[in-house]
């Protein structure tokens, strides 16, 4: 009931969570790392975004992510989230790939003296990618929730402190892939791909395989999108 009206987050979840057992005492293997991915392990792009790498991140990150997760699939429904995900991870992919190749490989704006070496795991950029879905949507329901100092803040400062530990945890390392989910988060909004959703004819499909596995909300109704 937790995830009710968020079946696509509840299957990611516990995927998530399930894999970092798995992986918890070879965590390199969904690890980005720029030096081994300069000799081939271009797996790494995505590996790096299932699941994170310790458990402080794991915990942070996976409350994090459960908030954000499921009240943007509740909101924008199922089928645009699917897609919204799909895109978020294309375009942080996308990215990635031209700052390790162009940036730092090539020396063509940054002169390293030495190897490179940029190392992360975690849904960062989709999460960035969802926070900006935050900042630009949710609204302030206590504009005086506290105060500092004769500043006033709304209850959604909790939010953007929760947000910064998680993401600036690993220094430049997080910092980056999150920044590069909240410039796929801005080109979401502002292009027609924010009107693509999954074909009905896909759903029809894949409904009876969901349904079977306890993904599918039968008392649940859809909010208005």
């Amino acid at each position: 009931a937790w995830f009710g009206g968020a079946p696509v987050s509840k299957l990611m979840t516990i995927f998530k969570v399930v894999l970092y057992i798995f992986v918890r005492h070879n965590a390199d293997t969904v690890q980005f790392d720029s030096q081994r991915m300069q000799r081939g392990d271009a797996y790494r792009y995505l590996s790096s975004k299932l699941t994170f790498l310790t458990p402080g991140e794991l915990a942070v990150g996976t409350l994090t992510w459960i908030y954000l997760v499921r009240k943007y699939e509740r909101e924008m429904g199922t089928r645009k989230f699917i897609v919204f995900y799909g895109i978020v991870l294309t375009l942080c992919i996308m990215q990635e790939f031209l700052m390790l190749d162009f940036i730092i490989y090539r020396n063509r704006v940054l002169d390293l003296d030495q190897p490179f070496r940029w190392t992360y795991a975690g849904m960062y950029g989709v999460i960035g990618a969802l926070f900006t879905l935050f900042h630009t949507f949710a609204p302030r329901l206590h504009p005086r929730f506290i105060s500092i100092l004769g500043l006033q803040f709304s209850e959604k400062s909790l939010y953007y402190l929760w947000f910064f530990q998680l993401v600036s945890s690993g220094g430049g390392h997080t910092l980056i892939p999150t920044l590069a989910g909240t410039m796929a988060g801005i080109l979401y909004l502002n292009t027609p791909l924010r009107k693509l959703q999954v074909p009905e004819s896909i759903v029809r499909l894949s409904t009876p395989i969901l349904d079977r596995l306890g993904f599918v909300d039968h008392h649940v109704a859809p909010l208005p999108q």
